[in-house]
């Protein structure tokens, strides 16, 4: 039987040796609950904190702003949410005909939806109104179309960085310099960006003005970048008073919001400024 050639890193990679033998002492012996009252799971808090400093030593953000997701399609889908709680009078969302399916299902669902929590019974005020914005030959929106689709009622832009499929960058620092100016949150799916893409590093300064203040968030995957690590593995960087990276290592991705969206009120409200 012929061997396989794999060649679709963009939607998963296989773990490295060496990545393999870093996580095993977790899966086998040292299995405890980090934030147990007992030893044996207490002792996990200093493993985690040291995850989150190498999280936020690759995309240059502050450790103590490392939160935990499941998977890049949670993150997603709670920065999409926390930006429309935090806003719950802006009932518009900007994205692309192109972005993965973890915005794009979302999206759709909340055009059905009067909350961002789907599943729950929220305040009314209607369906969310999305506009899909479409792109040229060239796989790429343009920023006149953004500019001309962001209204009064806009709550969020979202748009992805790298096209899994295509292959396509987008002009992120154009569009998050726009969403500056306009006062709207920037979602950036940068899934398959970071790791791969040299300027990626940049993340936190491309959702960061000229005050240091965070106006965006980014989302990201360990397995889909070079990281060759386990799926369900997801990165979020989303917006607050100081900038925050949200990281990934649980054993489930939640497709949906659920728990997700809980993204606690007080940092909804923190990414809204209060």
């Amino acid at each position: 039987m012929a061997q396989m050639i794999y060649l679709d890193h963009n939607a998963t990679t296989p773990i490295l040796p060496e990545v393999l033998d870093a996580m095993m002492p977790y899966l086998t012996a040292e299995w405890g609950n980090p934030s147990s009252a007992y030893k044996f799971g207490s002792k996990l808090k200093s493993v985690i904190a040291m995850a989150r400093e190498q999280v936020a030593d690759l995309i240059g953000a502050h450790s103590m702003d490392v939160i935990f997701t499941s998977c890049a399609t949670e993150s997603n889908n709670a920065a999409i949410a926390a930006a429309l709680r935090a806003n719950p009078a802006k009932r518009h969302i900007v994205t692309s005909q192109v972005e993965h399916s973890s915005v794009l299902n979302y999206c759709m669902a909340l055009e059905k939806s009067s909350t961002p929590l789907l599943g729950q019974e929220g305040a009314g005020g209607g369906p969310y109104r999305v506009t899909y914005l479409p792109v040229g030959r060239d796989g790429l929106v343009k920023l006149a179309d953004l500019e001309a689709a962001i209204t009064e009622q806009t709550a969020i832009v979202s748009l992805m960085w790298a096209n899994n499929e295509t292959g396509v960058l987008f002009p992120v620092e154009q569009i998050a310099e726009t969403c500056r100016a306009r006062g709207v949150l920037y979602d950036c799916d940068a899934v398959q960006a970071a790791g791969k893409v040299q300027r990626a590093a940049r993340i936190c300064a491309m959702t960061t003005d000229s005050q240091g203040q965070s106006f965006g968030f980014t989302s990201g995957s360990a397995n889909q970048v070079s990281f060759f690590a386990t799926s369900a593995t997801g990165t979020i960087l989303d917006a607050r008073a100081s900038l925050q990276i949200a990281s990934a290592c649980a054993t489930n991705c939640i497709g949906n919001l659920s728990a997700s969206a809980t993204m606690d009120s007080h940092r909804v409200t923190l990414a809204r400024g209060a």
